[in-house]
């Protein structure tokens, strides 16, 4: 890699890039992947330190949200302790010269009614405060109110976070927050000190700029690219005095006719550090937010393609792109361990975690009072992690039977062999109520009565309602005289069609509900209202409606996004599709079904249904391709299966082969007494091979 002062520089993670494990040697243009062994998460993570201090990178997971600091050296990371989390915070981190620790410090806004609503945090990496966040000393005096607001806006939506040099953090403040030109540039934070303090600006509006050490002195990049008249010159201004404020302006690079596309166009150019030797002579890095890093020589004034990669798909194509490399020195500086990461790792705390996985859910939660630390372990999103993936070893199906319970239990889970088994009339009795049970979505089920819907948890008991507030404004339809349509599908509860999902931003469940106040199949007419509510908060919003009204199936839940079928019966379109809702970004949209499913044949009763994978990011429609039989409730269905998650223009496949017995159970409408169906339940259930039971229940 690039030589300076006989240390080793080499690009790190790109930042929306998985942790994942790297090779065994990377040569000169390779951007290396960091191995973290198995605590850090699989969702994205941010490199929030725009060059790590002494080999440490201070990471930032927003899906959980919590913090790691790693050294990509030595592969070793650690996980910070909980923190308050809000909207708009940053962070950064460096090393107190004094007592020679590693500090993280955030700056974040808090409650907007508080006198003192600026929050400033420290957290020592192997400090004697232990594992949590302190006040800094001096907390964020009232002078310095306007500049702090205006860095943590400035960091948040322009993603420029603090820079860490000789001691401080380093914010840039955006002049265009401030109704009058603001005398400073910087917010400086010391380590030490823990206190505030400003920087002059220099002698231009400190717009469009970012910092940057180059040779040990701290310096401010000016973008002067101007796409209409392809003119494309960076200036980087050196600080000559901290007290004075003192700019000179030490390098102006104008690359106008070199490589025009690669650095006119991407959004962001950056300017990341400085690589070279004295024989050589020292070369200024430059990325792009294209993925593309180069290296530019002030003596020849030439630009050198040191490495570029492509496009990767994430979830965040709609963030202000960003620069995904830095430059780090190979480091042996330690991460320091939380205290509760190193009480987890001694030889009793693996034997109690081995013998707390084997145990079941309710068991494992009799046993929080035993101690404090078991109580830690229990608790702590490691175990809740490993006690999953632990029950989840086994993947065959479970087919249960869930009805409506009696005594402690609201719900009753019984597996399909041992109801079939009981002649008792209890056995019928467990199914003379209706209910719909979800697939599970992280350990919760949601049970659907006609009135109420429950959040379950069948493990340990918990249950929660949630209280249907559109069914009590809005009651079930009547038919129109002497219009019949097969209305008895089992799967539905009343004028509503509710799903469960799980939001990765607020790391919340949450219940989607869609309520019919009118269907009527001869006009085509209907009319429905959408609703939302988070389960944790309690938060309750409405919806705009749907593209196209759906049909009386449940939604499929698959990595944040809820899947319905649309109903042909109603509205314009008498062609089948995917009505899709983005839980995340509260967005609906259409999908468009195959050719062979997307049309509607109106003798057909039997109706095309959506399946989700667990275990893939996969959506698989089945379809009928003949008439139910009328014996065995036999169907010959085909499974057309998209392979990623399905987008507006996703390819869809026969992928699997027909299912030549696809059993049907017998209408668990509320209209029809299931004492009398028993028979008929088993009948059709026995009919089917085991084998064929492919989804989970």
């Amino acid at each position: 890699m690039m030589q300076q002062d006989s240390k080793r520089k080499r690009s790190v993670l790109p930042e929306t890039a998985t942790l994942a494990p790297g090779s065994k040697r990377r040569r000169r243009k390779s951007v290396p992947s960091c191995h973290a062994a198995a605590m850090l998460p699989d969702e994205l993570l941010t490199e929030v330190t725009p060059a790590p201090c002494h080999g440490l990178a201070l990471l930032y997971d927003g899906i959980a949200p919590a913090y790691y600091v790693m050294n990509a050296t030595t592969r070793a990371v650690t996980r910070l302790p909980p923190f308050q989390d809000v909207a708009f915070a940053t962070a950064g981190l460096g090393c107190d010269a004094r007592t020679k620790k590693y500090k993280v410090m955030r700056l974040f806004e808090g409650n907007l009614l508080e006198k003192e609503f600026l929050k400033c945090e420290i957290y020592t990496l192997g400090g004697d405060e232990g594992d949590h966040w302190r006040p800094a000393a001096g907390g964020v005096p009232f002078r310095f109110y306007s500049f702090a607001r205006s860095a943590i806006s400035n960091a948040v939506m322009n993603k420029l976070q603090p820079l860490f040099f000789n001691g401080y953090l380093h914010w840039l403040i955006n002049p265009l927050h401030h109704v009058k030109l603001p005398r400073a540039s910087i917010l400086s934070f010391s380590l030490t000190d823990e206190t505030f303090r400003w920087i002059r600006s220099p002698p231009f509006v400190a717009s469009g700029v970012h910092l940057v050490e180059l040779d040990g002195n701290l310096c401010m990049v000016r973008d002067l690219r101007d796409r209409s008249t392809a003119v494309c010159k960076l200036e980087i201004w050196k600080l000559k005095d901290y007290n004075s404020g003192n700019w000179s302006l030490d390098h102006r690079i104008d690359l106008t006719g070199q490589l025009p596309r690669d650095l006119l166009e991407p959004q962001i150019v950056k300017v990341i550090g400085s690589a070279g030797s004295c024989r050589s002579g020292t070369k200024i890095i430059i990325a792009t937010s294209k993925h593309k890093v180069c290296s530019y020589d002030p003596v020849s004034r030439t630009l050198e393609t040191i490495t570029s990669i492509s496009e990767t798909c994430t979830s965040y194509q709609n963030e202000k792109s960003d620069i995904r490399f830095s430059l780090f020195k190979e480091c042996l500086t330690p991460v320091h361990k939380t205290r509760e990461e190193i009480a987890f790792a001694t030889p009793l705390s693996k034997a109690t975690k081995e013998i707390l996985l084997r145990l079941p859910a309710e068991s494992v939660l009799k046993f929080k009072p035993v101690c404090k630390q078991w109580l830690g372990l229990i608790k702590s999103e490691r175990f809740i992690r490993a006690y999953f993936a632990h029950k989840n070893m086994d993947k065959r199906p479970k087919i249960m039977l869930v009805g409506k319970g009696s005594g402690k239990s609201l719900f009753n889970f019984v597996p399909l062999n041992k109801w079939l088994q009981e002649a008792s009339n209890q056995g019928t009795l467990f199914l003379d109520t209706k209910v719909v049970c979800s697939k599970p979505c992280r350990g919760l089920n949601l049970m659907s009565f006609m009135e109420e819907d429950y959040l379950f948890n069948p493990c340990t008991g918990y249950h929660r309602v949630y209280w249907n507030r559109e069914w009590h404004q809005h009651q079930p339809w009547k038919m129109p005289t002497g219009y019949r349509e097969q209305e008895d599908n089992p799967f539905a509860v009343g004028n509503k069609n509710v799903g469960l999902g799980f939001s990765q931003v607020i790391q919340d469940h949450v219940v989607v509900g869609i309520f019919y106040d009118r269907k009527d199949y001869n006009s085509r007419e209907y009319s429905l209202t959408c609703s939302l509510w988070s389960c944790g908060s309690g938060y309750f919003e409405q919806l705009p409606q749907p593209p196209l009204p759906v049909n009386d199936m449940p939604p499929v839940s698959v990595d944040g996004v809820l899947y319905w079928m649309s109903e042909p019966r109603l509205g314009q379109s008498y062609e089948r599709a995917i009505v899709s809702f983005d839980i995340a970004a509260k967005i609906f949209e259409v999908i468009p079904c195959p050719s062979s499913i997307a049309m509607w044949d109106p003798p057909q009763k039997s109706l095309p249904c959506i399946c989700g994978g667990a275990s893939r990011k996969v959506v698989s429609l089945a379809t009928p391709k003949v008439q139910q039989q009328r014996t065995g409730g036999h169907l010959k269905c085909h499974i057309t299966r998209c392979e990623d998650v399905p987008r507006k223009f996703s390819p869809w496949k026969l992928s699997m082969a027909p299912c030549e017995n696809f059993a049907t159970p017998p209408s668990a409408s509320s209209g029809k007494n299931l004492l009398s169906s028993r028979h008929q339940y088993v009948k059709a259930l026995n009919s089917v091979s085991p084998k064929n039971y492919n989804c989970v229940a």
